[in-house]
């Protein structure tokens, strides 16, 4: 007399689960470090664009310190609002809003030349001039710096003609 046999397939069953559940957790991996390596370089731009816009603020500052250096009216030196600067070329100050900086070298620009290429990152500078009888006596300033598909970032600042 032969036996039946009630477990045939069963390995294969058994493998197909085993293996089901090992692409499920490798998945699951996988998804895991994918976000993890996206929110890592949004956090990275989004660190450099707060850098961006400190500078901003710290170049309105160094404007405002040049006016006294040179013995001008404090804040003359300043362009009408909003404005856009950069380092490398402090005097090339432009009224024209909207134009990215160009990063070559690991400096950000509105320069271009041939080996820069276009940063993503758009700074816009305000300065509002407050005075009295005596003159300005304070200037506010708000840097923001734009990013494609995030929210602006905005630093402000307040500096104070203490020397009037």
């Amino acid at each position: 007399m032969k036996r039946a046999k009630h477990n045939e397939g069963q390995i294969m069953i058994e493998s197909i689960v085993a293996i089901s559940i090992a692409l499920t957790a490798l998945v699951s991996a996988l998804s895991l470090v994918t976000n993890s390596l996206h929110y890592n370089a949004l956090a990275n731009q989004r660190l450099i664009g707060s850098h961006l816009a400190a500078e901003g603020v710290e170049l309105v500052g160094n404007m405002l310190d040049r006016d006294f250096a040179l013995g001008a009216v404090w804040g003359s030196s300043l362009p009408p609002s909003p404005f856009q600067v950069s380092y490398d070329e402090p005097a090339a100050i432009t009224t024209q809003n909207g134009n990215a900086l160009s990063y070559n070298n690991g400096t950000y620009s509105y320069q271009k030349v041939a080996t820069s290429i276009n940063s993503g990152f758009i700074r816009d500078i305000t300065a509002t001039k407050i005075s009295d009888a005596n003159g300005v006596y304070e200037v506010s300033v708000s840097s923001t710096v734009r990013m494609a598909g995030e929210d602006p970032i905005v630093i402000e600042d307040h500096f104070y003609n203490w020397r009037q």
